[in-house]
């Protein structure tokens, strides 16, 4: 087994004195996941795509895999949505998942898909991940509107 991998290596000692004395150690790896989305920054009303790589997750070989337990939270909301991502093909260990979002300052349903936000709220993207058992985060804020009161051409010459 390569220990680079994930999976389990066992290593054995045996020793002379005395006679038929062995030992054996097993060692089990796994690879940290790495959380990605679509932009550090979404427009409020926008769709979030969710990126997950972790390769422990490619559980059935030559199959999609899915995943549950990547939550996301509003900090200004306190909203909860929880998304089920799906393998991109077989033996990849990258799974995807799309979480929209409606422009709504009131708290939504927890777990209904559609997570309500407002420009400068900040979403949390969390992963629990297995082994090694380490929490994963991304932070994604939604933009806000600015307004340009006078034009910026006229303020470089002094208008």
């Amino acid at each position: 087994t390569n220990p680079l991998t994930p999976g389990t290596l066992t290593f054995t000692y045996n020793d002379a004195l005395p006679a038929a004395n062995s030992q054996a150690v097993v060692l089990k790896g796994g690879f940290l996941g790495s959380l990605a989305t679509t932009f550090n920054v979404l427009n409020a009303g926008g769709s979030l795509r969710v990126v997950l790589q972790d390769i422990d997750l490619n559980l059935a070989p030559n199959t999609p895999n899915m995943v549950t337990g990547v939550l996301v939270t509003s900090a200004m909301t306190n909203q909860y949505e929880m998304l089920t991502l799906t393998e991109n093909g077989g033996d990849t260990g990258v799974f995807t998942g799309v979480l929209h979002t409606s422009v709504d300052p009131t708290r939504g349903f927890d777990f209904t898909g559609d997570m309500h936000v407002q420009p400068g709220d900040l979403l949390n993207v969390r992963y629990n991940d297995v082994s090694p058992a380490t929490p994963v985060e991304r932070g994604v804020r939604i933009a806000t509107e600015a307004v340009l009161t006078r034009s910026p051409l006229l303020l470089f010459v002094g208008g």
